[in-house]
């Protein structure tokens, strides 16, 4: 069992969600990337960001919690809701766009080297991906064997590797003043 598979960790995760807006992150997206394009968010936890992106794109949402799972298939009927690991993608089809908020510190750097590579195998060419992602963690809270890792825009470039060639990294306070980076990259077609 994950951590989120708890139902009173996944409740508790919700509630602390409530009323959270990356709208102000999401516009650099918007002014990216056309409506109507298919968005793939990777751990869409209470579905806040898939509630905005539906608004903009075909989307599917997904999570590797169950509980998030049936939280989301119960919030959004109307849209596909995927269970997935974010290490290995196994999804079918390609997608214009991959997303994700504060999901990708959840793994160690050889997990998300092959995030990335998976990433790259279902995005279409020339596709993009969107990830908002700690670059400091000032306290860690303690959710088990569940990994935390800050990054900054360098080591996520080298993770990445040449499958994507960064297109612009934003700071943004989350809670503290550029504790996270906003980095939208595109798929090269070096995979």
């Amino acid at each position: 069992m994950t951590f989120y598979d708890d139902p009173k960790n996944a409740a508790g995760y919700i509630d602390m969600c409530e009323g959270y807006d990356a709208g102000p992150q999401l516009q650099t997206l918007f002014d990216a990337l056309p409506d109507g394009a298919e968005l793939l968010e990777i751990g869409s936890g209470p579905g806040n960001d898939l509630a905005l992106l539906e608004k903009h794109y075909k989307v599917t949402g997904s999570d590797f919690s169950a509980e998030f799972i049936k939280h989301l298939k119960t919030r959004f009927p109307a849209v596909p809701i995927l269970t997935l690991d974010a290490e290995t993608l196994d999804v079918e089809g390609r997608v214009d766009v991959i997303y994700s908020n504060k999901v990708l510190h959840h793994l160690n750097d050889a997990d998300l080297a092959k995030s990335f590579a998976a990433q790259a195998n279902i995005l279409n060419d020339g596709g993009l991906v969107y990830h908002l992602i700690w670059r400091v963690i000032d306290e860690m809270p303690d959710m088990g064997d569940l990994p935390f890792i800050a990054r900054d825009a360098t080591q996520i470039a080298d993770l990445m590797g040449p499958e994507f060639e960064i297109l612009t990294v934003e700071p943004f306070a989350e809670f503290s003043e550029n504790d996270s980076l906003a980095i939208l990259a595109r798929k090269t077609g070096n995979a």
